[in-house]
């Protein structure tokens, strides 16, 4: 059974990648993936920031707070998208 947290990260994956091919960078904020999930904000919360501690996402000092794929694994997924690598 695959984990919130798997789920999150392969939802901000697909944001991520067809926000390239649209020139966009908007990243996710902590409300789209609550509602993705079904869950409680402060519970997505808890997600995301275990995922940006595990350094796989990076998150603005903005308000609300944006996530986006670390510029590896950023560079990683486009890479493979274009058949670079």
């Amino acid at each position: 059974m695959t984990t919130n947290k798997e789920k999150t990260y392969k939802y901000i994956q697909k944001r991520f990648l067809a926000d390239r091919e649209s020139g966009l960078d908007n990243g996710v904020d902590t409300q789209q993936v609550a509602d993705f999930l079904k869950i409680k904000r402060p519970n997505a919360s808890a997600i995301l920031n275990r995922l940006v501690k595990e350094g796989l996402l990076n998150k603005s000092s903005t308000r609300p707070v944006h996530y986006y794929l670390s510029e590896t694994v950023a560079h990683t997924a486009f890479d493979d998208l274009v058949g670079g690598g």
